[in-house]
């Protein structure tokens, strides 16, 4: 009897151990090392200045994808990443997409608007300094901040629509 215990608990284990080596290869965003954000003076969508620590509070999740106009997979992502957030708890989460281009800001809104972007939260950030600070390599690239103000995850590419990506940031935001 005691035989058959240890067994099962090796077996249990065994399969536990191998789901989670699994999924954690297959994730969609990468952890990376915890990374508090300075607090970097940006642009909202009336061209006023912000300071993020106003904007990204404790006690929320956040996802941010960083994007430019010029950017031909961003734009081809920017629909998928509002299915994505209408998929989610929005009293968990909050979805921005922080614009490093240096267009006039009213042309990028425009652009959002004509395309039908309207569920995510547009900030500007034309001297790239958040991005720089996150040493981030290219575009498009989406980042989640935890409930304690940490950058935390990593994609970078992107983002498609699908039950796989929204069931990865539940997770995250349970």
């Amino acid at each position: 009897m005691s035989r058959l215990i240890k067994f099962l608990t090796f077996f249990i284990l065994f399969i536990f151990s191998s789901y989670n080596t699994a999924y954690s290869k297959n994730k969609i965003f990468r952890d990376i090392s915890q990374i508090k954000l300075k607090n970097f003076e940006i642009y909202d969508k009336k061209n006023e200045k912000v300071l993020i620590n106003k904007i990204f509070l404790k006690n929320k999740s956040y996802l941010i994808n960083f994007w430019a106009t010029w950017c031909i997979p961003c734009k081809k992502e920017l629909p998928d990443l509002v299915k994505i957030y209408k998929a989610l708890d929005r009293k968990k989460i909050r979805f921005y997409i922080i614009s490093i281009d240096k267009k006039n800001i009213d042309e990028q809104i425009n652009y959002l608007r004509e395309n039908g972007i309207k569920d995510l939260i547009p900030l500007f950030d034309p001297e790239m300094k958040i991005f720089r600070y996150l040493k981030l390599r290219g575009i498009p690239t989406t980042i989640m901040i935890n409930k304690n103000g940490y950058v935390v995850k990593k994609h970078e590419g992107i983002l498609k629509n699908n039950l796989k990506i929204t069931l990865e940031i539940k997770h995250f935001i349970n």
